[in-house]
């Protein structure tokens, strides 16, 4: 396979120590790390849950003695990256269809949301599960000293420089899957656009959900990237690809009335979720229904019973 990394480790992991674009990208981050740090205290006000958790940093896997083990397995490694519990579920599902054709293929996780990682270590005990690095060169190196990718996949979300960046420069592929990229205008974003396309030609395959977003990535890609409009791929996706047993509860309340659903999705706090409620209240004086709310973070499913109780 071309572009697999080097046999030898340390040549690829020097490669992205050494690299100049990084070596500039990363003193302009140490440059603007007070402003970079107000923002993301104002992200965790907000309730953005891992942006000081300690592991990105260090960058130490969540399954040590499961990543050790894959090392000295044969095979193509693939490192599928995403934030939560959505992308899982993709990744789970994607995951076993490529074992399926290709039995030798080695897999591992790479997310972000530590209550996710959290249940993917329950649900997939044999799983190898990676941490996400800050983007930055010295968490990115130990990623790459630990895991040792062929092939890293990202999920939607690709603006990572040092991680995208790095792991190209190590020698693995990189690809994005279910990706969105939005036009760029204004001063601030012409400014950073060539940074930006540099970032961009580290992608072999490009994946994006509509055509005019696979155009802007066209545009800016290195010769012979494969760039094309897949659609969103969570679209495929059903609630059969959670358990038997949730799987089995939803068809019994779908099934047990006629009436149409109003449906809430990506609900955040409880806020949101009594405002709807008002609004229902509303729309099913006119338009008798049922209200289905499905929170952005499934782990608030307790949260959200409790309150409409």
């Amino acid at each position: 396979m071309s572009g697999r990394p080097d046999p030898h480790p340390r040549r690829g992991l020097a490669r992205v120590a050494l690299d100049p674009g990084l070596l500039a990208f990363n003193l302009g981050i140490l440059l603007l790390s007070p402003l970079l740090l107000t923002q993301k205290i104002r992200r965790v006000r907000r309730g953005a849950k891992g942006e000081f958790e300690r592991k990105r940093w260090t960058a130490v896997p969540e399954t040590p003695d499961r990543n050790a083990a894959l090392q000295q397995e044969p095979g193509i490694h693939v490192v599928f990256v995403g934030s939560g519990f959505g992308e899982w579920l993709l990744m789970d599902k994607l995951g076993k269809a490529l074992q399926e054709r290709f039995p030798d293929l080695k897999i591992s996780l790479c997310l972000r949301d530590p209550v996710t990682v959290a249940h993917v270590r329950e649900q997939r005990p044999s799983q190898n599960v990676l941490n996400w690095p800050f983007d930055f060169v010295v968490p990115v190196l130990r990623f790459l000293g630990n895991a040792h990718p062929d092939v890293v996949v990202f999920f939607e979300k690709f603006r990572f420089t040092n991680f995208a960046v790095g792991c190209a420069r190590y020698g693995a592929k990189v690809a994005l899957l279910s990706g969105r990229a939005r036009k760029r205008r204004g001063f601030l974003q012409q400014l950073v656009d060539p940074g930006y396309r540099w970032m961009v030609r580290s992608f072999s395959a490009m994946f994006m959900q509509r055509e005019e977003f696979a155009e802007a990535m066209r545009a800016i890609c290195a010769p012979g990237a494969d760039v094309r409009a897949t659609g969103d791929v969570k679209i495929d996706l059903q609630h059969k690809d959670l358990d038997a047993d949730r799987a089995a509860e939803i068809d019994r309340w779908l099934g047990q009335s006629p009436l149409p659903i109003f449906a809430a999705g990506s609900t955040k706090h409880s806020r949101e979720e009594g405002i709807l409620l008002d609004a229902w209240e509303e729309v099913r004086k006119e338009f008798p229904s049922r209200l289905l709310i499905a929170p952005r973070r499934y782990q608030r499913a307790d949260e959200v019973e409790a309150f409409l109780r």
